[in-house]
């Protein structure tokens, strides 16, 4: 699932705000909200002991078919497991149906040709569960996924991958919403991180890279360019306390040229490496005077 992304961390680990990747490359716990998904019969003459699809299975709503579909008769086994459901006069599985595989993975819903295509719900041996639109096999058009451990994405698919646009969530309050390409957060999105933290913006292959506005549980602000999940190039940051930077970044850190507000007034305007003022400057007080300096590292030496 595109849940396996390395977004950056709200954590506060500087004074400017160091970002991190990888904080949300796991699942989370928790008993889901299942309202969204249909009812279901339940096949009461299978034998399937898969002790995980069982658990699932207690969580979710039965599945219905539609008013005119009817199962009659017993599972019978066939290649792979056991079948209970409807067949076209060349045998095989197509029209309503409900298949048990022999690993207890389970799958009730419409069938074409002895692949899964319509609608249907999907039940795999360690107790995820997809619920949606299937095309030969797969996952495909709309539909919800739930993982056991409660993460759940709801949207688009294509060919078995989150694809187009959706919403993806975690146990603790952690929220996604936005596109997806090949099974990761491509595009324009937003996400929520459980501390209220706030990024707006572009993702590329699972990572925040393009423009994009975070916004920090603390106040604090930044707006610009990002490249694999940290600010670089071009972004303006704004502090609570006034303090603002307009200029440059890269990796993480105030690289090049940038000019630095702070709140009673003063302002430096040159050189920054590695975060820090270095190369030739001006520093400018409050009422105007400049003053032509060179700096190293944050320190002036001429």
């Amino acid at each position: 699932m595109g849940n396996c992304c390395s977004c950056l961390t709200s954590e506060n680990k500087q004074d400017e705000a160091v970002v991190d990747a990888n904080p949300i490359n796991q699942m989370f716990v928790k008993k889901a909200n299942l309202e969204d998904l249909s009812y279901s019969t339940q096949p009461n003459e299978s034998v399937n002991r898969n002790l995980a699809v069982l658990a699932i299975k207690e969580r979710l709503f039965p599945f219905v078919f539609n008013e005119e579909t009817t199962l009659e008769g017993n599972f019978e086994k066939v290649p792979g497991g056991q079948y209970k459901g409807h067949k076209n006069a060349f045998g095989k599985r197509t029209g309503s149906g409900i298949f048990i595989w022999e690993d207890g993975s389970e799958y009730i819903g419409s069938w074409e040709n002895d692949k899964q295509n319509g609608y249907g719900r999907k039940i795999d041996k360690n107790g995820d569960c997809y619920e949606g639109e299937f095309l030969n096999d797969k996952p495909h058009g709309k539909g919800t996924m739930m993982h056991k451990d409660g993460s759940i994405y709801q949207g688009e698919w294509y060919d078995g991958n989150q694809h187009g646009f959706g919403t993806e969530s975690w146990s603790d309050e952690t929220k996604y919403c936005g596109n997806y390409f090949n099974g990761k957060k491509h595009g324009k999105g937003k996400f929520i991180w459980s501390d209220k933290s706030v990024f707006i913006g572009e993702f590329c292959n699972n990572k925040i890279e393009g423009s994009g506005t975070y916004t920090w549980n603390d106040g604090r602000v930044f707006k610009g360019e990002w490249k694999e999940d940290k600010m670089h190039g071009y972004g303006e940051f704004f502090w609570p306390n006034g303090r603002i930077y307009k200029g440059n970044y890269e990796f993480d850190k105030k690289e090049g040229y940038g000019e630095f507000f702070w709140a009673d007034g003063k302002i430096y305007k040159g050189g920054w490496k590695e975060g820090k003022q270095h190369g030739k400057g001006q520093l400018i007080d409050s009422k105007g005077n400049i003053k032509d300096a060179e700096w190293a590292y944050g320190k002036i030496i001429n």
